[in-house]
């Protein structure tokens, strides 16, 4: 049927759609709160002049559940309560601004005739007993939570102002707590210009001052920083009354103070009313290490105030913020270069990787931009060659340790890199090129007297080792990355990932060639092998300015030659195992250690002076795969019970058929694991666990013959083996 209708709105359902969106931050009601105070307030005092000091209180009483929002500002009478007030949606506060003075209207913070909704968030009754500034009527305005109905009563009320009340439902009584309430206090209100009290205390909660609205600016600046941020800034931008209308306080903290992340953390304010935190929508994208606050009451907040509305305003005022931004660095480039490049420096990576997609900023700050050289970290302004006018790099090692070549070289130069060159070579007029310098000779073939050196720094690194002659400088060891070519590569990525690197050791150095004949098992050796390396990575670093660290590595390279002195000048360190020894690989269970004490009875019952090691035993390092992995190469053949296939057996069996030890296998017969391919070799028995009815204890069937009978033809096969000693109990 043909007709018109009326959009009916369910109260109840709008309610609880509310209180799951915009206000399901249940603080958010209580700033919703103040703020209609604060225009209240403010409309007082530019409409009358008023000379009466305005102010808000809030009072919590937590045995009825209540908590009530008290001003002093211009009131209501009836006609606004019904018009205004209890019409949903109504903008009164837009009619508002035209009726006040620019600078009131600047202050007022309600938009959208929504705010009385959010007290129904977290309220099951509203009661606002109010009364307009001039008239005699004063009114009790109430509405429950589960009704649109509201009533107005004529109540007694002396004072101007309004007060509301706030039945705060079970299910948000938190509300009801002192460090709760000053704490939104702090965060959302902390720069209205209405004063804020609390219960009974006296002083005012909020700030109302920005930093920069204070005498002393600076100082007051500085202050605000350190208590907010708890850091010391590098420098601070201020932006006063940029257009008439933004003002912010940015700073550049010390990134030894500070965890960057991936953006900038700028706090924002609309009408001096907090809306977001850590946000950057008005920040440059390359302004990541800038952080701060940001105040302009031409932002539009949306409706619940926790974010803005990206209009063209929006991004007219993030324009204007880069532009003085931008301006801030060029007059520093100006007039304080040295500054300059001192943030430049401190946050290296991102104006080298993002400053190329602003063409203004990359012209302020290309030249002060660092790389590192084969004379120490340097702006790249001072890499030019000026008789040739050209800017020489390599993504090739050069020596890092040598300061033979006459020309200003960029090291470990990556596509980013490249990149950010090709544009400065356009913007600068400088030639950029690639230096070609020889390369690391690798040795391919390896004679027998460095196999030793290899074997041991393998082992003591954990990662890939190879020999090569260096064609100048006297470095140890130069770290490159694990492909075809011998890039240069980061040093802080080293550690972490050993596995995509190579030590490249310098048979040339004399260093190096001492440590031909020191055996892994000597414990200095381990120490000297984590130093070369470590002052390797150390210069790949480059934390350090060039003349420091070539103090360090001569401080290091000093104390390495002691400990080689020592080495060299006293009898070499007799092995753990001077007695016949056998490495036994087997899971941790009990069965198994009773099987491994079983078989040192059968060694100790046929006089074969062997002592079991294991991985549970004679430990003489802290780091367990160490410690195993000496235990492993000091025995002198091996026993796996490969039984279950543990993950930690087949790793252990791997190691000493790598290191060419006669191993023997063993498994249980009962075992229903296979083994994942056929590891069997010469020496392998199957046995099987069997419960004496005689004795009560487990026995292993089928195992004693054939283990004696394999050490008797290991001991015949392998003479080495059998001229060690033999092992006595009493050799500790």
């Amino acid at each position: 049927m043909e007709g018109q209708g009326r959009l009916i709105i369910d109260f109840d359902g709008l309610l609880k759609l509310l209180s799951t969106t915009i206000y399901s931050n249940q603080r958010v009601c209580i700033r919703e709160m103040i703020q209609n105070s604060n225009d209240s307030c403010i409309e007082l005092q530019d409409k009358y002049n008023s000379l009466n000091q305005c102010s808000i209180k809030i009072i919590i009483d937590s045995n009825n559940n209540i908590i009530r929002i008290c001003d002093n500002g211009i009131g209501m009478n009836e006609k606004i309560l019904r018009e205004n007030l209890s019409k949903i949606g109504n903008r009164y506060k837009d009619c508002l601004k035209s009726e006040l003075s620019y600078e009131a209207s600047k202050k007022i913070i309600g938009t959208f005739g929504i705010g009385i909704l959010s007290a129904f968030a977290i309220s099951d009754k509203v009661e606002i007993h109010t009364k307009r500034y001039g008239e005699n009527n004063a009114f009790l305005w109430s509405c429950e939570s589960n009704s649109a109905n509201y009533t107005i009563l004529i109540k007694d009320k002396s004072q101007h102002g309004t007060e509301i009340i706030l039945y705060i439902s079970s299910n948000k009584q938190s509300l009801l707590n002192e460090e709760e309430i000053i704490s939104i206090i702090k965060k959302y209100a902390d720069f209205i210009t209405i004063p804020i009290y609390f219960n009974n205390l006296k002083k005012q909660i909020n700030e109302i001052h920005y930093p920069w609205e204070k005498q002393d600016s600076l100082h007051e600046q500085k202050s605000f920083i350190h208590r907010k941020y708890k850091v010391t800034p590098i420098v601070i931008i201020p932006l006063n009354n940029i257009n008439d209308h933004i003002n912010a306080i940015f700073f550049i903290p010390d990134p030894k103070e500070f965890v960057f992340e991936r953006k900038s953390r700028v706090d924002i304010y609309a009408s001096r009313m907090f809306v977001c935190e850590d946000n950057n929508v008005l920040m440059p994208s390359w302004a990541r290490f800038i952080y701060g606050i940001i105040e302009s009451h031409k932002l539009n907040p949306s409706a619940g105030r926790d974010t803005l509305i990206e209009d063209d305003t929006l991004f007219e005022i993030k324009d204007e913020i880069r532009k003085q931004i931008l301006s801030y660095f060029y007059n520093l480039s100006l007039n304080n270069p040295n500054l300059l490049a001192s943030i430049v420096h401190a946050h290296n990576a991102i104006f080298k990787n993002d400053s190329v997609e602003d063409k203004m900023l990359f012209s302020i700050v290309s030249d002060f931009v660092f790389f590192k050289t084969n004379k120490g970290m340097k702006c790249l302004r001072d890499c030019i060659n000026r008789e040739e006018n050209t800017i020489y790099y390599s993504d090739r090692i050069v020596d890092q340790y040598s300061s033979i070549h006459d020309k200003i070289i960029l090291l470990n130069i990556s596509e980013w890199d490249k990149d950010f060159l090709r544009n400065y070579e356009e913007k600068k007029r400088v030639s950029v090129k690639q230096y070609e310098n020889r390369q690391l000779s690798l040795i391919n073939k390896v004679e027998a007297e460095w196999e030793n050196v290899l074997e041991n720094f393998k082992m003591v690194l954990n990662m890939s080792v190879k020999l090569a002659d260096f064609p100048t400088g006297n470095s140890p060891i130069v770290i490159s990355e694990i492909n075809g070519d011998i890039d240069a590569i980061e040093g802080s990525e080293v550690v972490n990932q050993r596995s995509n690197f190579i030590a490249n050791i310098n048979t040339q150095n004399p260093i190096i060639e001492r440590l031909k004949d020191i055996s892994i098992s000597n414990k200095e050796l381990n120490t000297i092998i984590k130093s070369l390396f470590y002052n390797s990575f150390l210069s790949c670093n480059e934390v350090f300015d060039r003349s420091i660290l070539n103090d360090i590595l001569r401080y290091n390279y000093g104390i390495i030659e002691k400990y080689l002195m020592q080495i060299l000048h006293t009898p070499e360190m007799k092995k753990q195992y001077n007695y016949r020894t056998c490495f036994f690989a087997f899971p941790f269970e009990n069965k198994f250690h009773n099987l491994k004490n079983d078989i040192q009875k059968l060694f100790d019952k046929n006089e074969y002076g062997i002592k079991i090691v294991a991985a549970e035993s004679q430990t003489k390092d802290l780091n367990i795969m160490n410690n195993i992995k000496r235990q492993i190469k000091e025995s002198h053949f091996g026993i796996a019970d490969i039984s279950g296939n543990n993950s930690n057996v087949l790793w252990e069996l791997g190691y000493m058929n790598g290191l060419g030890k006669p191993t023997i296998i063993l498994r249980d017969q009962d075992n229903e694991t296979q083994p994942p391919f056929d590891l069997y070799g010469e020496y392998h028995i199957e046995y099987k666990i069997v419960e004496s009815h005689t004795t009560g204890r487990t026995e292993y069937s089928l195992l004693a013959d054939s283990l004696s009978e394999f050490i008797e033809k290991m001991l015949s096969e392998y003479p080495v083996i059998k001229n060690i000693p033999k092992w006595e109990k009493s050799i500790s």
